[in-house]
């Protein structure tokens, strides 16, 4: 049955999202065609003009992963198609599941085919690609991490607080609608008010391992000579604490789902 929720889910969120995505990989292809044509004042802003269309996609590609998910875990939990989803023969916890899995499947992919684009709009580019490999190799040494692992461990760690805003938003809806009116606004502010907590939370948590380790507390204090394993600490750190905080925003919006449903 997790199947099939999964399979409707994800063909509604990607109905509208895939549209960006072949929007991005189109302008992403004609900015790499525009970019080999050299000395050309007129292909030159066709360039631009491309790039900035891409990165315009590839940004709305994301936020529609999130969005559109938002809107569906609205529309199937709490409005209209709610009567039918509540009569479905499977747990509310299958189904906050499936809305789950789907959106994360959905932010992974948007996040992949953004990465992808970017890569084709600025391949041609050498002073870029040179900076940006430049810059990614030197970290990566002074990381003691090879360039790979570390692309990995940034787009990981993207990924992670995508899917940490995403969860923010569905138990925000959840207490929102808990509430006796206003129920859209009040889901906005518990969701802004859990994420202000949890970054709040994470900042004093860094702030307390500054206390037993120097270097991380001079991250906090100055901006002179970095140090690198600090810096290595304090990224590992931002992994596990927003994989704690999405495992414990999953559990928390399951429970509350469990205790009921106040449908619109």
């Amino acid at each position: 049955m997790l199947i099939k929720l999964l399979k409707y889910d994800l063909k509604w969120i990607y109905k509208v999202v895939a549209v960006f995505y072949c929007l991005s990989l189109f302008f992403s292809v004609t900015s790499f065609c525009f970019s080999k044509v050299e000395n050309s004042a007129l292909f030159s802003g066709l360039y631009t003009f491309s790039n900035a269309f891409a990165i315009a996609m590839v940004v709305n590609g994301v936020i529609n992963s999130i969005i559109r998910a938002w809107v569906r875990f609205r529309n199937n939990i709490y409005k209209d198609e709610s009567y039918l989803t509540h009569t479905l023969p499977v747990s509310l916890n299958l189904i906050y599941l499936s809305k789950v899995l789907s959106a994360v499947i959905c932010i992974f992919t948007s996040t992949a085919v953004a990465a992808g684009c970017l890569v084709i709009c600025f391949w041609n580019n050498n002073s870029i690609v040179d900076y940006l490999k430049t810059m990614l190799e030197s970290a990566a040494g002074s990381f003691n991490l090879s360039a790979g692992s570390l692309f990995a461990a940034l787009f990981f760690e993207i990924f992670l607080q995508l899917v940490f805003i995403l969860l923010l938003g569905y138990n925000g809806m959840i207490l929102g609608h808990r509430s006796g009116r206003n129920k859209m606004v009040t889901s906005i502010i518990v969701g802004f008010a859990m994420y202000t907590v949890s970054n709040t939370v994470t900042v004093l948590l860094i702030f307390a391992a500054g206390l037993f380790d120097d270097g991380i507390m001079n991250l906090i204090e100055t901006s002179d000579t970095v140090d690198i394993s600090a810096v290595k600490t304090v990224l590992l750190f931002a992994l596990i604490l927003y994989a704690v905080y999405n495992a414990v925003f999953y559990i928390m919006g399951s429970r509350l789902l469990k205790k009921g449903v106040d449908v619109e």
